[in-house]
């Protein structure tokens, strides 16, 4: 059987870009290096890649929430076997649309594949599809949108093709409080900037996480997004005999999917999609059953800086998921691994499997290291599976039986 294997979020924030920065050029090859024996694997890897690659002209990243990565990244990424990435996200057009076309360019140079952005009608409505064993899989993605209040950059309707969007774009409710305390919060956003406003909560022992659960707005719905989601999903199972969706959705950091999350995976599944993969919420979710369709509700972070302010740590977000989908001839299976992004003190992030870092450890004689190992690591084992293990033994595959 063949294997395809997917990926969570793979960002590069600003601790990791001055981190990456040398003399004359970025190096971002610590960040996969070790992952290129797992990624050697498989036929297919498949990563979220929450960044875009408009050049340096547009500005690269230098906040919290809109993001331009240089081209090195790209190169690291496809040198370590990523070859296909989704890029319906929230961050698709944190430079506009040309960011996003040079992105594609980008990807289109290195060999890596791409779904979820297109540079016109005629290649959206085409079924991306790859063969495995004579099994024709078919892949989708969407985003529910586009940061709009820190991104102000709107999709004309006449070009909805360049982006898979679930609903409208529009800005976030803002939750900030009601009366003079609203207006006061107001002031002090627009006076002081986000990454210093942080910086002081952080200093004052304040929670600077940016926590919230997705909900459902009923007039966000449309039915011309519903019914291009149907056309699509209709061609795919049409043109193959497996469909995989990747959405980008739901709230961050939250425990549970929330109303938005549940609302699409009724959709999906009632569509008929064999597999619904999903990521956004930068914590490992559960998977589960819903009908015939299996869904994992969060990958969780390939690659994030865990120092980042607005981080919140409880939930073990410097941890992911791997999915691991093998088809052929017989019924398709599922397994999964466990990463880790460990980040050194000057904020180079590396990304390990589990099973990897547990013999470094071990090599190392870490006995703290690996008790601490073993306990993260069945907390993710337990919140993407359901179950209530103590322990499990760290490896480098685990069977997923849902």
């Amino acid at each position: 059987m063949k294997k395809i294997t997917f990926l969570g979020d793979i960002m590069c924030e600003e601790p990791l870009l001055r981190a990456s920065k040398k003399k004359n050029h970025y190096d971002f090859t610590p960040v996969f290096a070790g992952c290129k024996s797992l990624f050697s694997g498989s036929d297919l890897v498949v990563g979220n890649l929450e960044t875009i690659f408009a050049g340096k002209k547009a500005g690269y990243t230098d906040s919290l929430f809109s993001f331009n990565t240089p081209d090195g990244f790209a190169k690291a990424m496809s040198d370590s076997g990523i070859g296909m990435v989704t890029l319906a996200t929230n961050h698709s057009l944190d430079r506009d649309i040309p960011g996003l076309s040079r992105t594609i360019e980008l990807l289109d140079r290195l060999g890596v594949d791409h779904i979820g952005a297109c540079r016109s009608a005629e290649e959206r409505n085409a079924v991306f599809i790859r063969e495995f064993d004579g099994k024709k899989v078919s892949f989708l993605n969407y985003t529910y949108g586009t940061n709009l209040n820190e991104s102000p950059f709107v999709v004309p309707e006449e070009e909805y093709y360049r982006l898979n969007l679930l609903m409208p774009q529009k800005k976030a409710v803002s939750r900030a409080p009601k009366g003079i305390r609203g207006k006061i919060s107001k002031t002090i956003y627009r006076l002081i900037p986000l990454k210093q406003l942080l910086t002081i909560k952080k200093l004052l022992g304040r929670d600077c996480a940016n926590r919230y659960t997705d909900t459902l707005d009923p007039e966000s719905i449309k039915e011309e997004y519903l019914d291009r989601i149907r056309a699509d999903v209709e061609r795919a199972k049409s043109e193959s005999d497996i469909v995989v969706v990747c959405l980008h959705i739901g709230g961050q950091f939250n425990e549970m999917p929330g109303e938005q999350v549940r609302y699409f995976t009724e959709l999906f599944s009632g569509l008929g999609v064999d597999f619904l993969i999903n990521t956004h919420a930068h914590v490992v979710q559960p998977c589960e059953r819903a009908g015939s369709t299996f869904v994992a509700h969060c990958l969780g972070n390939f690659s994030i800086s865990p120092s980042s302010i607005y981080v919140p740590h409880e939930l073990k977000p410097e941890y992911s998921i791997t999915l691991h989908l093998y088809v052929g001839e017989a019924e398709p299976k599922l397994t999964f691994s466990i990463l880790k992004i460990v980040e050194s003190r000057d904020h180079q992030i590396s990304v390990l499997p589990a099973d990897i870092l547990l013999k470094e450890l071990e090599e190392n004689e870490d006995d703290n290291g690996i008790k601490a190992l073993r306990e993260d690591v069945t907390f993710i084992y337990n919140r993407f599976t359901g179950n209530q293990c103590d322990s499990i033994n760290i490896q480098g595959e685990y069977p997923i039986e849902v």
